[in-house]
């Protein structure tokens, strides 16, 4: 399976490249079947197998061999496929700057994905709990068309490595929080808990205590973390890492799962939680609910995990009030509960993210082999964009990637949706104000760049074009389309079908009006960029750094290629 893996990671490299014109790079690739040119400078360049077939990203890798050629010196040598990186930074076309970051995250990647054959035979271990398995999966999968998905990090060696939690203490004053309660009271065990209050009675009497991953712990025992805390010298057991690896399922409550706080950085973001992220995590869950209300219909297939349980330390330069903005959350921790009917014996959980792991047929693995894959895709994107679209409408959209959405399944048939990471909830301020909805308070840093305050129905539906389809539901489709007699054409004809239908159903005429010129009539849809932003990148920040650009928009490509096919027919 590694050389399927490495394959695929190739595949990413290139899907990436492509997809995002990085740099121009359409204009230094060349392809005669099956091999693809990639022009580094003017006589060497870099070459691997591929097949094209339509599509949005149309290159489809081979295998996982790559050439390094030398048209001056007439030379052709294999290299190994973790020194491709060094190569590509060296091209004429790729920018000056972060070439040791990029070379380092290459790296990183291949060192995760090399542990990534071991978990994958654990699976077996999770027995039928669909939710840790697909969420084992999702990490194997990862961010889609991203190079550097699995670079994790400080967090890498959560992966193949069993480790314990620190608790640390810390005065009421040094925190800001809601609650009342202690954190320990609702993750440990009697027995546990107990040993971790006989410690606070000793070290630290009236303190509030809190969690803390190694990366967090190493952090607090340097004389560089800005923050007052005592060392309580108690650990506990860690819980199960879901995907993103510092978000663990507990061992008692499959339906509780702690978020932690870290320094580490991962696609260019540091994985802090900033006190303003978790506020307006509350503000969106209350504005959700409210939508929930006025459409009971939404509310059969849509539910909400309960995050409001928070904490996080105050920096030391906090004197007098809590300043949310400048807080940048490196120490704190989030309690998230699934809803209640996941406790149903009869009901599958599988994260999205986990479906677009294509080495396996997941639809299969998770909810049998009786399972269409196909079928699956086509029950999943419909209710998916039903859901979304209607949320839409009302003025919001969540950040509906995979790693945020939950399928929720009775008896292997598809019921609805859990959200989960309620604070990108992105909004349109005048959608809102039509639809009777309070506008949230959101607490945000004007000084960078903001998405989450929309000006425009238009704008709010960019972000469900890319995060919702383009890395959501089309490398879903495209993993099982390898275990299926279908083809990329028959997906995106049925995304139309779903959009159509959806536009019919409005209402609203703007609204059907903007959905139809922005999705189906615009020859371009809007595209995230990742890498340009990602390699331009001065400095660390607490949200990946993206840009929006734009694409053909794939249901024109479908009609295109319908129109050559029936030409051709009639030519024969």
């Amino acid at each position: 399976m590694l050389h399927q893996l490495y394959a695929d990671q190739l595949q990413k490299l290139i899907d990436a490249l492509y997809m995002e014109n990085f740099n121009d790079f359409h204009s230094q690739l060349r392809f005669s079947e099956p091999l693809m040119s990639i022009a580094l400078n003017d006589s060497i360049s870099l070459e691997l197998t591929c097949d094209r077939q339509q599509g949005l990203r149309p290159y489809r890798v081979l295998d996982n061999i790559v050439h390094l050629s030398d048209k001056a010196n007439h030379s052709r040598k294999l290299i190994d496929l973790r020194q491709v990186i060094l190569y590509l930074v060296q091209a004429s076309w790729w920018p000056k700057s972060n070439h040791a970051e990029v070379i380092q995250w290459w790296h990183e990647s291949f060192d995760l994905i090399d542990s990534l054959p071991t978990l994958l035979q654990s699976l077996e271990d999770q027995g039928r709990d669909t939710l840790i398995t697909s969420e084992r999966i999702a990490l194997a999968a990862d961010r889609p068309f991203h190079p550097f998905a699995h670079a994790k990090g400080a967090l890498a060696s959560l992966v193949s490595t069993s480790f314990n939690l620190h608790w640390w203490a810390f005065h009421p004053s040094q925190l800001i929080t809601k609650q009342a309660s202690q954190p320990a009271d609702l993750l440990l065990k009697d027995k546990e808990l107990a040993q971790l209050k006989n410690k606070m009675a000793k070290l630290a009497p009236n303190y509030i205590t809190l969690p803390m991953l190694p990366t967090q712990h190493r952090e607090l025992l340097s004389d560089d973390s800005g923050v007052e805390g005592i060392n309580l010298s108690f650990t506990s057991l860690a819980g199960v890492p879901t995907s993103s690896l510092r978000t663990l399922i507990s061992l008692q409550d499959r339906n509780l799962h702690l978020k932690l706080s870290t320094n580490a950085r991962t696609l260019g973001a540091v994985r802090s939680m900033p006190p303003r992220y978790l506020i307006n995590g509350d503000e969106a869950c209350r504005l959700l609910e409210m939508i929930l209300v006025q459409q009971p219909d939404l509310a059969e297939v849509l539910t909400l995990c309960d995050e409001n349980r928070w904490w996080v330390v105050k920096d030391t330069h906090e004197v007098s009030g809590q300043d949310l903005i400048k807080n940048k959350g490196l120490f704190g921790c989030q309690l998230r509960y699934l809803p209640t009917q996941a406790n149903d014996q009869s009901s599958q959980q599988i994260t999205l993210s986990s479906l677009a792991f294509s080495q396996i047929s997941v639809f299969q693995k998770l909810l049998g082999e009786q399972t269409d894959p196909w079928q699956a895709v086509k029950k999943l994107s419909s209710l998916f964009i039903d859901t979304f679209l209607t949320l839409w409408s009302y003025g919001v959209m969540p950040e509906c990637h995979g790693q945020n959405v939950i399928a929720q399944y009775q008896d292997g048939e598809l019921s609805g949706f859990i959200l989960r990471d309620h604070d990108t909830l992105r909004i349109c301020t005048d959608r809102l104000k039509k639809s009777g909805l309070p506008i949230p308070d959101y607490k945000i840093d004007w000084s960078t760049s903001n998405s989450l305050v929309l000006e425009s129905d238009q704008q709010l539906l960019g972000y469900f074009v890319t995060l919702g389809i383009q890395v959501n539901l089309y490398p879903i489709a495209l993993a099982a389309l390898r275990h299926c007699d279908h083809n990329e054409a028959d997906f995106w004809r049925w995304i139309r079908i779903c959009l159509e239908d959806f536009a019919n159903s409005l209402r609203d005429m703007q609204l059907a009006a903007t959905l139809c010129e922005t999705l189906l009539d615009s020859k371009v849809w809007p595209f995230k960029q990742l890498l340009t932003p990602l390699l331009h990148q001065q400095q660390a920040t607490s949200g990946m750094p993206s840009a929006m650009g734009e694409i053909l928009n794939p249901l024109h490509y479908v009609e295109v290629t319908e129109l050559s096919e029936s030409t051709f027919s009639n030519e024969s």
